[in-house]
This record gives C-alpha cells, structure tokens and sequence, in this order.
C-alpha cells in the first residue's frame, strides 16, 4: 500500500505517482543529494546533459510536488527540498554495523609505514579531490615514511571517463609512496578499509557538498 521512488528522473513519474495516489496508493519519493545543483564534473550531470529527451530532474522536483511524502539524508536537503513538499522527513544514511563488528581498531595495529588514505572514484570527485593537491605531495615528500592508498578506482577506468588519469597522478604522490586498492564491492568494505591508518575526505566548499551526508 506504499510505494517509495528512489531517484527517478523518468518523464512519465509524476504521471504514475498521481495515478497511484488515485487508487487509493501512499507514495514517498527519496532523495540523498542535491541534483539540482550537480558539480558538472560529475558522471551523473553529464547523463543528465546528455539525455534531455528521456530524463531531467524538473522530473524529481515535480514527483515531490505530486507525493505524500519526501524523505532525504539531511536537514540541508530537508530545507532545500521544502519548497516542493511540506511532510518531508530526514532519514540519516547509516552504517550496517554488523560487518564492522570484527574489525580490529586501527590504532592498534603496528605498520612498517603509515597508511593515509582516500576512497572513491576520481571521475566522480575531481573537484574535491583538487582541495588535498596543495597540501598532500608537500607533506609525503617531508614524511616518506607515509604511504598514500588510493581505494575504490575501477580497474581500466581509462575507459571510464576520457583523459582520466590515475588519483596519484591528479594529486602528484610520489611513485614510492603509491598504493592502490581497486574496486571496492560493498560487502568488501569492512575488509579493505582498515588498510588504511588515517582516512582522508576532502570536500570542497560546495552547495552540493553543504548538503551531502
């Protein structure tokens, strides 16, 4: 008797939820980021630019008009979203806590090098990652007894995203001072995150990013 749409950008949308609604249906639509203001370096922006005849996100925004309900990741997104929809809730992202509850905590474990690390995709935070390239190449070279991991980068991402180059390269580590950890399927996470010491998460100063979770 509820239906809940996640992120759908599909022209005909606002159409089903009245239809659904009609028959007596509740209907949530969910959202966990500000597509209104994507960064234009985003994959996502650009399947949206580029797909003007079968998707947009005026769809989202109508969806939440035609709803009962929205509910997002956090109040900004709550307060941006408001002006579409008055019942809006915020239903926080959240760890699956059961998978971490083997992990050893980090601090204790004894490394030969320190492991400071990064995880994602840089085709798709190119812009946040520019906020580390004037500190981090800087302090390897003072500290060479630290190691930079780079988690989460797709094998073959060349031909991911055209011109890509690697995350070291975009943030200039030092060849000695590389690792890499690719792919990182989700079950996997609480395995390959504790392979880093300390874990960087650089953002930079965006509306996206105020509203991020």
């Amino acid at each position: 008797d509820v239906y809940v749409f996640q992120r759908r950008f599909e022209y005909g949308i606002p159409t089903a939820i009245l239809k659904l609604r009609q028959r007596g249906k509740a209907v949530v639509v969910e959202t966990d980021d500000l597509y209104d203001d994507l960064p234009t370096s985003s994959p996502g922006w650009k399947v949206l630019r580029d797909h003007p005849n079968r998707i947009s996100v005026d769809v989202l925004n109508v969806s939440m008009r035609c709803a009962d309900a929205v509910t997002v990741s956090t109040d900004a997104l709550a307060e941006h979203y408001s002006r579409f929809q008055p019942n809006i809730r915020v239903l926080p992202n959240y760890l699956d806590w059961p998978m971490w509850a083997d992990v050893e905590q980090q601090s204790e474990v004894e490394r030969p090098r320190i492991r400071v690390g990064w995880m994602g995709w840089l085709a798709w935070r190119d812009h946040d990652l520019d906020v580390l390239q004037e500190v981090l190449p800087g302090l390897l070279a003072r500290h060479r007894d630290v190691e930079f991991v780079s988690v989460g980068e797709p094998r073959g991402a060349a031909a991911f995203k055209p011109g890509h180059v690697s995350v070291h390269k975009h943030l200039g580590i030092p060849k000695a001072q590389q690792r890499t950890v690719h792919g990182v399927p989700y079950r996997r996470l609480a395995e390959i995150v504790p392979t880093i010491d300390i874990g960087l998460v650089p953002l930079a100063r965006t509306q996206f990013n105020e509203c991020k979770s």
